[in-house]
């Protein structure tokens, strides 16, 4: 038996001695879910009536536009000397300020990129 054995046979020994005893009983099996709930992890994958903006819609028109710019669009010249590839699309006005999901308000960044205009756009709207 190796050095890293040794705790998990004391644990499963432990386990056999509960289980054999009067008063222990094998826990339940947590409860399935539903076909249905299984399908839909999140309402917003269901459909947009929670208020969330993203949906269907939004995945088919990301994925496109994926497909034809694979390159970041590095608005804030954080890697003018490299080709970066895009992980992301984002909006370029933000959809609650006003923006839409359509074809010319979409860039593919990569996640730095992502992240950084995220956190400015966050703290903007915090007034910092």
């Amino acid at each position: 038996m190796r050095r890293g054995d040794v705790g998990a046979f004391y644990v499963y020994n432990h386990v056999i001695h509960l289980l054999e005893s009067s008063d222990a009983t094998m826990p339940k099996r947590p409860p399935r879910l539903s076909a249905r709930k299984r399908e839909y992890k999140h309402d917003w994958d269901r459909n947009k009536s929670n208020g969330n903006p993203y949906g269907s819609v939004w995945k088919k028109l990301r994925n496109a536009y994926m497909k034809q710019h694979v390159l970041c669009a590095d608005p804030d010249k954080r890697h003018p000397d490299r080709v970066v590839p895009a992980d992301d699309c984002d909006h370029v006005i933000p959809i609650c300020q006003g923006g839409e999901t359509t074809w010319d308000n979409l860039q593919a960044l990569c996640r730095d990129c992502h992240k950084a205009k995220t956190a400015r756009e966050s703290a903007r709207a915090r007034g910092i």
